[in-house]
């Protein structure tokens, strides 16, 4: 870890975890690109681009949409690693003391891998459902992206009510 790293997150050591957190996101990306270029083929001229609350689809488009998908992912894994840069600019939902801010950063990081990994999965399963034109449905795709969002939240503010009880 260089000075910079350091001094950004007050000296809290960065784990195996958090380091691994900022590489799964290009593993899953890089499989994503695979799987779509190794389906490209198969893909129809006209994708499903748009569902509506029951998971009918109301809007299509060309398959070149997901080359559009496929670029709001690298970029969103991109900005993920941004933000990872800037430790102080994070809600933490807890008061940062010169007592816990190894602890709280090492939490904070922690809920930055798991939110990085789940962007990640959840943009991987859309593309790849569209391009193979499932039929997801509204409900079962609504319930997996909001446990995949929700998770790394109430594992972190979990934690944080554990630390601010003492625990």
């Amino acid at each position: 870890m260089t000075r910079l790293q350091a001094d950004a997150f007050c000296g809290s050591p960065e784990s195996a975890y958090h380091r691994v957190s900022k590489i799964i996101p290009w593993v899953i990306f890089g499989i994503t690109a695979v799987l779509l270029a190794a389906l490209w083929r198969t893909i129809p001229a006209e994708i499903p681009t748009h569902y509506d609350y029951a998971g009918n689809v109301t809007d299509s488009g060309p398959k070149g949409t997901l080359l559009v998908l496929l670029g709001l992912f690298a970029l969103m894994n991109l900005l993920m690693l941004v933000i990872w840069r800037f430790p102080r600019s994070w809600n933490l939902g807890v008061r940062v003391t010169p007592e816990n801010r190894v602890r709280v950063y090492r939490l904070a990081r922690d809920m930055m891998g798991d939110t990085s990994i789940a962007v990640a999965v959840i943009f991987g399963v859309m593309t790849i459902s569209t391009a193979l034109c499932m039929d997801v449905g509204a409900t079962p795709l609504a319930v997996g992206v909001i446990a995949l969002i929700a998770i790394p939240l109430l594992r972190f503010y979990g934690r944080v009510f554990l630390m601010r009880k003492g625990f």
